[in-house]
């Protein structure tokens, strides 16, 4: 009976503030299939811790062999106890949650890296009790050291999901950044709350319980304020980096997505919707989908035949009395009679088409088409002479034969012509064949 009441004692701390952690998840639920798992190997945890602690401890020892000293403390609980408790629980959450697809919002980490701290504080807790002092030692563990991992997780927690967004929005270095920071914050933390324990001083009893409450204030200020400001992860980066101004968009188009950080509210659901189509990590369903969809228990109420229906839906009976065919429909449909008075063929049609009886008068050949035009003296002048056409040349009877042998080009004249008589007149044609300049 002492043993369940132990144990009992050992693991409500732990499970209650599990339970009040993913309470506060409103918007979509863990997996507890998830959450089980890694509070069991967060448990295993301890294994891993106690061999580290181990090999820790044997170095300090080395080099510091005083173990109440205030530097073996220091390098004890800071280096060792500490960085060997936190690493493991960091390993089981990076192995467990990074690439699960449930880890789509912000607040899921939170939960993740309490789960893992709230498994190893469980079993470490049960050890304690019933190794070292029962029921005391449980209260006093309820206390401090539950929520003290409690609190560790809420701070690797928060870093973690800093760095799941960064590795959304493709921000490497603010990753890496952040991941370190969850290791090494909680490591900080976890050290220096077992550091001031340790010391025998009532000073450090003081800087402990100050450093403790202040701890568990702004942890369960973080984990309040991260629950209502729960926001899928590729929602509005925290933190962005200055992008390249960009050209105005017309008018008519959607505006570029902004990248400055905005607390999630009603209004940007459909933002949202929006902003994830396509992304397969924030397609989760929605767990709130059936709640407002049931069937309306009125929708019967209002939906009845109409009594009334039938009343206006009688046939007209006065739809035939305008409907009677036209009387008067054939009498300007009558065949034109005047219609073949004006298509008589036309008697006149022949009367200006006779052949002409003046066609042939002036077209009768020219007389005076074959006969030469008479030379003359103004041709030369206005108009480069033809060639003319070769003919045989006929020369006047008192100059000599061209084929005789004694032919002379010098036309011979009478001899009084030589002696100064006057020189017969030579026809014009002669003239223009013959050098006159011999003469001179």
């Amino acid at each position: 009976m002492t043993s369940r009441i132990l144990l009992a004692l050992a693991l409500l701390p732990a499970f209650g503030l599990m339970m009040y952690v993913r309470r506060l998840d409103k918007i979509e639920k863990e997996p507890k299939e998830l959450i089980a798992q890694l509070l069991i190997f967060g448990a295993l945890t301890t294994i891993s811790a106690m061999l580290l602690e181990w090999i820790g401890g044997t170095l300090v020892s080395a080099l510091v062999p005083d173990e109440k000293s205030v530097l073996y403390l220091f390098l004890e609980f800071i280096f060792v106890v500490a960085v060997a408790e936190e690493l493991g629980k960091f390993a089981v959450l990076w192995l467990k949650t990074w690439n699960n697809p449930n880890f789509n919002y912000t607040y899921d980490a939170i939960v993740y890296a309490v789960a893992s701290s709230l498994g190893f504080a469980a079993l470490e807790n049960i050890l304690y009790v019933f190794l070292n002092g029962g029921v005391p030692t449980a209260i006093m563990r309820a206390l401090t050291a539950v929520p003290a991992h409690c609190m560790f997780g809420v701070f690797m927690g928060y870093f973690y999901g800093i760095a799941k967004k960064a590795e959304f929005w493709g921000y490497r270095r603010r990753m890496y950044w952040n991941l370190f920071l969850a290791c090494a914050v909680p490591m900080l933390v976890h050290g220096f709350y077992d550091f001031s324990v340790s010391v025998e001083w009532w000073g450090a009893t003081l800087l402990f319980l100050l450093f403790y409450v202040t701890c568990i204030v702004v942890a369960f200020i973080r984990i309040r304020k991260e629950s209502k400001a729960d926001i899928p992860i590729g929602f509005y980066p925290e933190k962005p980096d200055p992008a390249p101004e960009q050209p105005p968009v017309p008018q008519g188009k959607p505006q570029p997505f902004s990248m400055s950080y905005q607390r999630y509210s009603p209004a940007h659901v459909q933002d949202q919707q929006q902003l994830l189509n396509g992304n397969a990590q924030s397609q989760q369903p929605n767990p709130y989908a059936g709640q407002y969809q049931q069937p309306n228990p009125y929708a019967g109420q209002y939906q009845q035949p109409n009594p009334y229906a039938g009343q206006y839906q009688q046939p007209n009976p006065h739809a035939g009395q305008y409907q009677q065919p036209n009387p008067y429909a054939g009498q300007y449909q009558q065949p034109n009679p005047y219609a073949g008075q004006y298509q008589q063929p036309n008697p006149h049609a022949g009367q200006y088409q006779q052949p002409n009886p003046y066609a042939g008068q002036y077209q009768q050949p020219n007389p005076y088409a074959g006969q030469k035009k008479p030379p003359s003296s103004y041709d030369s002048l206005y108009r480069p002479p033809a060639d003319p056409v070769p003919q045989q040349e006929v020369l006047p009877d008192y100059l000599p034969d061209p084929s005789a042998p004694s032919y002379s080009p010098t036309p011979q004249l009478p001899e009084e012509d030589l002696t100064g008589g006057s020189m017969p007149e030579l026809p014009e044609d002669v003239l223009n064949r013959v050098d006159l300049s011999k003469f001179e």
